[in-house]
């Protein structure tokens, strides 16, 4: 008889593939760009289906559905009926249950949908973030390559570069020193590029 009368609760279960960044990519930053650096950990990111940022999300969008049934939810309901599990080493597992059946598929769904474009958002973000350092040490280094460039000619024009006197070999060993300090701000010009 209890079992008869205690109310149906439904489960549906999502599967989320989390990708970290290969090993190998290395962003600069001003600390030692250190593999996998700006990755956030597989329990974090199972923490945030947990939020109530994505449940909003989530209660947002099952409202505003264009195809399919809508599902009026409040975020507190949606919130509730979500678990995440981490499932390592690069999958997390949504649980959403619920008393109506449809609800905890679209709760389910809809969590895992919201999940990857949270995360695609982050991920825009950072790879913003490490384009404009990027950008920045660009044109530092353009600016040092400038500042270089302009030595060398006042150097030259200052001391005669190619006079034949007994100083010659000083001005042409400081003239070459120049020139490799150039040749180091290109290649590092490069690099940054």
């Amino acid at each position: 008889l209890y079992a008869v009368s205690y109310p149906k609760m439904y489960q549906a279960i999502s599967l989320v593939l989390v990708r970290h960044r290969p090993p190998g990519v290395v962003f600069l930053t001003d600390q030692a760009g250190s593999q996998g650096e700006g990755e956030i950990a597989l329990e974090t990111q199972a923490s945030m289906i947990e939020s109530g940022d994505l449940a909003r999300k989530v209660a947002q969008r099952l409202r505003e559905r264009r195809s399919g049934e809508r599902i009026i939810t409040e975020l507190q309901e949606v919130q509730k009926s979500l678990k995440a599990q981490t499932l390592p080493p690069d999958r997390i597992r949504i649980n959403a249950e619920s008393p109506i059946e449809r609800n905890a598929i679209a709760f389910a769904n809809e969590a895992a949908e919201q999940f990857v474009v949270m995360e695609a958002e982050f991920r825009k973000a950072r790879n913003k973030a490490a384009r404009e350092y990027l950008e920045e040490q660009l044109v530092k280094a353009e600016e040092q390559l400038e500042d270089i460039q302009d030595e060398i000619a006042a150097y030259q024009k200052r001391v005669g570069a190619f006079t034949e006197d007994a100083g010659a070999d000083f001005v042409l060993g400081t003239l070459m020193d120049y020139r490799r300090a150039l040749e180091a701000a290109k290649a590092e010009l490069a690099a940054t590029r």
